[in-house]
């Protein structure tokens, strides 16, 4: 069976998988537990923190926006060569976007 949302866990797996890496190799690039990278991989954890977008974006060498576009549900490749925007405008409205979307979907975690 397919899933037919596209999830911020989806995107660091797809990633994690391309670059060869572990949960465990992520998770201490990071600075993370690996607990946590599966957690969030597997959905278990739908709203990480935005640190920990930032510091696995580093660690999968990755530019934050594409893992916030993927929080959001939106598959960031699919997204290539349609931003006019300079690259810190994106992440700046990336992450305004990220924020009012986190503040107005929480739920008990």
């Amino acid at each position: 069976m397919t899933r037919m949302t596209f999830t911020l866990g989806d995107y660091i797996q797809t990633l994690r998988e391309r670059k060869g890496l572990t949960t465990r190799e992520l998770g201490r690039r990071a600075g993370l537990n690996y607990e946590t990278i599966r957690k969030i991989e597997t959905g278990y954890t739908k709203s990480p923190g935005l640190e920990a977008v930032i510091e696995i974006s580093k660690a999968l060498n990755v530019h934050p926006l594409n893992l916030i576009l993927a929080y959001q549900g939106i598959d960031p490749e699919k997204q290539k060569g349609e931003r006019n925007m300079s690259d810190d405008q994106i992440m700046a409205e990336g992450i305004k976007e990220f924020l009012e979307w986190r503040k107005n979907n929480r739920t008990g975690e």
